[in-house]
Parts: C-alpha cells; structure tokens; sequence
C-alpha cells in the first residue's frame, strides 16, 4: 500500500508555489518641492506723523537747542534668501522728497531687533547716521526670516534733529525752509 504524502505539506507547496510566481507590482511619481523667493519690507509707527524741531526760545538772547527725537518708528520684513544667488540682504534709507533745511542734520539710528520672529534677522548698524539723498545701510546680513508684523516687532528706528557740525551752522537756520521730507527704505540683496 502506497502512503500518501501528509496534507499539510500539500498546503506548504501550494503557498511556496504562489509566493514564487506572484507579480511585483509598483509605480512611482515625482513631487516638486519650491520655496518662493521672499523680501518684503514695511514701515509701522505709533503715531501717523514724525515732527522734529528745535525747542521754542521764550528769552532774547538765548540760542536754539535741536535735540528733538523721535522712536516710534518700527522696521518689518520677510525674506527667503537663495543660498547660492543671494546669500543675505540689507536695509538702506535715504532722503527721496524734499531737502533737510541748512544747518541742520537729520540723524538716523537702527536698533537690534526685538526678538518677535524667527530666522536669521539682520544686525543694526550701531552708529547714528546723517540722513542724505544716497542709500545709507541701516542693517545687514539678513537672511532666510521674519521680524513680526506692526510696532514693538523688528528694528526700532531713532530719528533725531541736530544743529549741523558745520562751520557757521547757526547762521544757516532759515524758518522759509521748514518742510516735510520722504524718506525711502529699500530690502536689497548684495
């Protein structure tokens, strides 16, 4: 009498078999990924205007004193930089309408940010600067970030009015050239 082989090894076979001649099937796509290029600036004050002069003298003989300042002005910004095309930006201002009347100096000082956003913000310069009709740089080495958006976010801004260093300053002071001046900031790469 011939034995015939266990069930079980049937079913082992069986699996073995399907296993080996079972198709492999798989397909793929391809996702693109972007980061959008970004530098966008704004300017944000407490208050809707900047006024700047001297203080009033109410005794003959006493001289003008020019020591007005104003901080309420507050740089923003957002910046995606490219790593290899445009390693960093900076920030310049300068004097786009209007001239700064004779004798007199409108100075300009950045701060450090105030720590309201994320990334790789830029430093201040940390000198006073005498505002003209030229970009001056303000802050450098921004990169890939975000300041915040409105006042107490970014760089505060300090602007003050100063008697010119000039010789003969005083003499120069002419109230016919009060007037209100435009002042330009600029997010350019290097």
């Amino acid at each position: 009498m011939k034995q015939n082989p266990p069930l079980y090894l049937f079913f082992i076979f069986l699996l073995y078999t399907c296993t080996v001649f079972s198709q492999k099937n798989a397909d793929s796509h391809t996702i693109t990924i972007n980061t959008p290029e970004v530098a966008l600036i704004s300017i944000h004050n407490s208050n809707s205007s900047i006024k700047l002069e001297g203080n009033k003298v109410t005794e003959a003989g006493k001289k003008i004193e020019f020591n007005s300042l104003n901080n309420n002005t507050w740089i923003n910004y957002s910046s995606i930089i490219g790593s290899n095309s445009e390693p960093n930006r900076h920030v310049t201002i300068e004097v786009s309408e209007g001239n700064i009347p004779d004798g007199l100096n409108l100075i300009v000082q950045a701060n450090n940010d105030a720590g309201k956003g994320d990334g790789k913000v830029g430093k201040a310069i940390s000198t006073s600067q005498v505002l003209v009709k030229s970009p001056i740089k303000l802050i450098e080495e921004i990169g890939s970030c975000y300041t915040g958006v409105g006042v107490n976010k970014g760089h505060n801004i300090t602007y003050s009015l100063k008697l010119s260093d000039e010789k003969n300053a005083y003499r120069k002071l002419d109230f016919d050239q009060s007037q209100t001046i435009a002042l330009i900031y600029t997010l350019s790469d290097n």
